[in-house]
């Protein structure tokens, strides 16, 4: 990541922009208080409105080829393109409900659609985020093993034949819950205490052979920390997914979550084997942090599924 430059302005705009959406996410608590405890006196509804936060600031600022929707992904086993005879011999298969799906709906259709719920192909999928409100203890790993199976629903080729990208998939969270033992007494972990315990889930998740884009490739708070991976800095350089981890001390920016939710949906959205014919805009800016570290880094076997494992999954 370059942060040669100016690109102040940029870097102000986000900042400030987050810290506004953790202000909204502040006011429902606020309003509706629980008793006795954190969070809002409903949680199920606190939690979605933690979605629809979310999916409505994503929205702001995507293309207006993008809609950030939720529900599910349907691969069917029909015939693709004018030869596309892959997933002959197939069944059906579908995704869990998921939390947000960013689809390109301006190139590609939906089977179904109520209101921001739908039933989607997995061709127009560029994004796939599961939500939280509260990461806690084995939430990554479980959840890392669900995106994984998205990412292999979302296997799909490019008008050439040849593999497209996947979507991106990231987990993002308003805090994370972490605790530990003090004096017989449970307390929060640190935020370092908490980075450390997820970078273990993440390796935990992928512990078998895989591919790039099946990694996660962003696990956070917005108001603490962030977890993000990076591609390898050359093709000659080790198959090496590097997980970089930053943790937000007071006053340092808290824009980091947001900017590596959108950069890697715009990343997949431009990607040329996708068919888009654009070229990448510079639109987001990371400030340098005064800290930031790879801790750890995953072997992975290729970038995209090669055609023996497409074909495999139809």
């Amino acid at each position: 990541m370059d942060f040669k430059g100016d690109g102040k302005r940029v870097r102000e705009f986000w900042d400030a922009e987050v810290r506004c959406l953790l202000a909204s996410y502040e006011h429902f608590e606020t309003l509706l208080p629980a008793a006795g405890r954190g969070g809002a006196s409903h949680p199920g509804e606190d939690g979605r409105y933690v979605e629809a936060l979310l999916r409505a600031y994503l929205q702001k600022y995507l293309p207006g080829d993008l809609e950030v929707l939720t529900g599910f992904i349907l691969r069917p086993a029909v015939i693709t393109a004018k030869d596309g005879d892959e997933r002959s011999g197939k069944e059906d298969c579908h995704s869990s409900q998921l939390d947000i799906l960013v689809i390109d709906t301006a190139h590609y259709p939906v089977f179904h659609r109520f209101e921001n719920n739908v039933i989607a192909p997995p061709e127009g999928v560029v994004g796939v985020l599961s939500v939280k409100k509260y990461l806690r203890p084995n939430d990554t790993t479980r959840e890392c093993a669900a995106l994984q199976r998205v990412a292999d629903l979302c296997r799909c080729k490019n008008q050439r034949g040849a593999p497209t990208r996947g979507p991106f998939l990231g987990i993002v969270s308003m805090e994370s819950e972490f605790t530990k033992q003090h004096n017989n007494k449970k307390i929060p972990k640190t935020s370092e205490e908490t980075v450390k315990d997820v970078l273990n889930e993440v390796l935990a998740a992928y512990s078998g052979a895989t591919y790039f884009d099946q990694i996660v490739g962003y696990v956070g708070s917005l108001r603490e920390w962030s977890v993000s991976k990076r591609r390898p800095p050359g093709k000659n350089a080790p198959q090496q997914a590097a997980l970089a981890h930053l943790t937000y001390a007071d006053g340092s920016p808290a824009d980091w979550g947001l900017q590596y939710t959108l950069s890697g949906i715009l990343s997949v959205y431009y990607e040329g084997e996708r068919g888009q014919a654009r070229r990448r805009l510079g639109f987001t800016g990371f400030a340098k942090p005064p800290s930031e570290h790879a801790q750890v880094s995953i072997p992975f076997e290729g970038m995209y599924l090669p055609k023996d494992r497409w074909e495999a999954l139809g």
